[in-house]
């Protein structure tokens, strides 16, 4: 005796014995399955794994940039100006800084300061090689933030490419049930309207 779970499966997969069952049927049904398996396993293991791959790649950029500035400390010299919006939907302040370069020589220029810092404060800033204010290394909140951004999206396109597919499988298995109806029907058609039978 089969269990319900394993009675349906049958069913819906037109494994059992049902004459009205058509091949396409089944075969419409086990591509059906295949493709809902892919997609509820495979699409969440892409996602994942692009997500892994992002968050690697974007860690190596990271340190990359870290490797190749250094922060020095800045002094503000005007009243920073409010920029806009980042990404993180913090609101972003522009204001003169001075440092003092590589070469012991002063430095003068328009870079980002925390919000709310005032004239003649001491502020973090960091600089390239060539002692042009640079932005900062993105912290590993950003880059995991990234990540997880990146592997939904993975996960949404993956799992609408297989509803594409399925209802694909679908329009597929029907149009070519409805040709082989409408063959079956011409030839019964014909037997029917023949004067001679019946």
């Amino acid at each position: 005796m089969r269990c319900a779970g394993t009675s349906w499966l049958v069913h819906a997969l037109g494994l059992g014995q049902n004459p009205v069952r058509r091949r396409v049927d089944r075969l419409v049904a086990v591509a059906l399955l295949l493709v809902l398996v892919a997609g509820v396993i495979g699409a969440p293991v892409l996602a994942v794994s692009w997500g892994q791959a992002e968050y690697a790649a974007q860690q190596r950029e990271a340190a990359v940039l870290a490797s190749s500035q250094r922060v020095v400390d800045a002094v503000v010299l005007t009243d920073p100006d409010e920029v806009g919006s980042e990404a993180g939907g913090d609101v972003s302040s522009r204001a003169d800084v001075r440092w003092t370069s590589h070469s012991g020589l002063p430095r003068v220029e328009r870079a980002e300061v925390p919000p709310g810092s005032d004239v003649g404060e001491h502020v973090p800033l960091w600089v390239d090689a060539a002692d042009h204010a640079a932005p900062a290394p993105p912290s590993d909140t950003t880059i995991r933030a990234s990540a997880v951004g990146t592997s939904i999206g993975v996960l949404a396109l993956g799992l609408l490419a297989c509803a594409g597919l399925m209802k694909a499988v679908r329009v597929a298995g029907d149009a070519w049930a409805q040709r082989r109806w409408a063959r079956e029907w011409e030839r019964v058609e014909q037997e029917w309207s023949d004067p001679g039978r019946g």
